[in-house]
């Protein structure tokens, strides 16, 4: 194995980076499955990974991403059915999963629930910085090409989400 390849452990930011990206390449699919993990992971954060998964979901939905009871169960009926069997029968919660439309609590709007969690995310994480570290100490799982045009467009992302958090924005958009 080369020694240049880019290795990177597979962080909440790295999620949001890719899930913006397929809303970008108008992928909603694949942001939608990124989206629908992304709850997991605060929730683990918030309430421990041993905690029920359902619970930790809702809560998360709930309390970071201000939808209702009955639209977080929603998400959550989502979730399950979307990752685990690929479906969204309707009789799984919303009647209507759409790009580019208003939301309400029988439809999801793929991209207003993409940048709802990537705002929730972020504040999240800038109440809680200690995570980013946490993060960065885990071990490196993938490996991905050395292609440095890659390597150099992922840290540029990593860059711009680390200093929303750190609240560097203003000083990066004027390094530039």
């Amino acid at each position: 194995m080369n020694d240049n390849n880019l290795k990177i452990s597979f962080t909440i930011l790295n999620r949001l980076c890719e899930m913006q990206r397929a809303l970008e390449n108008k992928m909603y699919i694949s942001a939608l499955i990124i989206a629908l993990t992304i709850p997991d992971i605060l929730g683990a954060y918030e309430c421990g990974s041993d905690s029920n998964v359902g619970y930790r979901y809702k809560k998360i939905c709930i309390d970071e991403l201000d939808y209702s009871e009955q639209v977080a169960n929603k998400i959550y009926k989502l979730r399950c059915s979307f990752l685990h069997e690929n479906s969204t029968y309707e009789n799984k919660g919303f009647t209507k999963i759409v790009v580019g439309g208003a939301e309400d609590d029988a439809t999801l709007s793929v991209d207003v629930f993409c940048n709802r969690l990537e705002q929730a995310t972020i504040n999240y994480l800038k109440m809680h910085k200690e995570l980013i570290n946490k993060e960065q100490e885990q071990k490196n799982i993938l490996n991905f090409s050395d292609d440095e045009a890659l390597s150099q467009k992922l840290q540029e992302e990593m860059k711009f989400y680390l200093d929303d958090i750190f609240e560097n924005k203003e000083e990066s958009k004027n390094e530039n």
